[in-house]
């Protein structure tokens, strides 16, 4: 890995999104790399070009969400651009995780996400994690009922 953070965001650029399957706790180590990036523009960099790459990989797209966007590393622009991209993703696929992660990431905004909401929803039965999330953000109340 490179020391120079502007090496790493070019490193990082340049990585094939399917290498980081090939770590056993690759969510971890997005974390980290991104947390070695000290500006807004490097992390910009790296997810500009990842979020035009994003197709079909839904634990990068929950990854980055969770740990990356969701925390504000990246500009607002970026993170409008990621949340969209992994939104329509989450719809798709209906995977728990992202959907958590989205629902966490959107915070007070989830309500102006209808379809996600209704997608979370429906997948929040059987995944704990997820339903935690939704009670968090007061889309559901504690009987699992939608919040009046």
């Amino acid at each position: 890995m490179a020391l120079d953070p502007a090496r790493l965001a070019h490193e990082l650029q340049q990585l094939p999104l399917a290498a980081w399957y090939d770590l056993p706790e690759f969510g971890g180590a997005i974390y980290h790399c991104f947390a070695t990036l000290p500006s807004r523009a490097l992390v910009d960099q790296v997810l500009g070009d990842w979020v035009s790459r994003l197709a079909g990989h839904y634990r990068i797209a929950d990854a980055v969400t969770f740990y990356v966007v969701r925390e504000g590393q990246s500009s607002e622009r970026l993170r409008d651009d990621w949340l969209r991209r992994s939104e329509a993703m989450a719809l798709e696929s209906r995977d728990p995780s992202l959907l958590e992660s989205l629902v966490y990431a959107y915070g007070t905004e989830l309500h102006e996400h209808p379809e996600l909401v209704r997608a979370a929803e429906i997948a929040r039965r059987g995944h704990a994690p997820l339903d935690r999330a939704l009670k968090h953000s007061g889309q559901i109340n504690s009987q699992g009922g939608p919040a009046l």
